[in-house]
């Protein structure tokens, strides 16, 4: 069973986004990072940079999925990336909800954190997709 931590929100596309202080740390959910494998490749935002929704994030490359387009689900600007991952990029699927995450965003639009997904409403989704 994939664990879904109830101090975060979801994407349908398997990312999570954890707000603190005004800003939105996020990473790739344990249901995602079981189905990568093991990381291959991966390249990260740069800090400054400025993102709208949906503009492309990173490109994870997973032993089982291939490269990976991963896109931003809120616009904002990265104020921080992961640089741990640079060293350790397994710590996307080995850590996925703590130390894996991939960049912090701030300069949020409050209304786009409202079409995230509760943790509730993501083991639905979770559960769907399995039928």
């Amino acid at each position: 069973m994939t664990s879904v931590p109830e101090d975060v929100r979801y994407t349908r596309e398997h990312l999570w986004v954890r707000v603190e202080d005004g800003a939105a740390r996020l990473g790739v959910t344990e249901h995602l990072a079981d189905e990568m494998g093991r990381v291959v490749g991966l390249e990260l935002p740069e800090a400054g940079q400025d993102l709208d929704a949906t503009t492309q994030l990173a490109v994870i490359a997973g032993s089982s999925t291939g490269a990976l387009d991963v896109f931003a689900p809120l616009t904002g600007t990265v104020s921080e990336v992961n640089e741990e991952l640079a060293e350790d990029p397994d710590l996307l699927v080995t850590d996925c909800y703590d130390e894996g995450w991939i960049c912090v965003l701030t300069d949020l639009d409050p209304d786009e954190l409202t079409a995230l997904l509760s943790p509730e409403e993501y083991e639905a989704f979770l559960a769907e997709a399995e039928e």
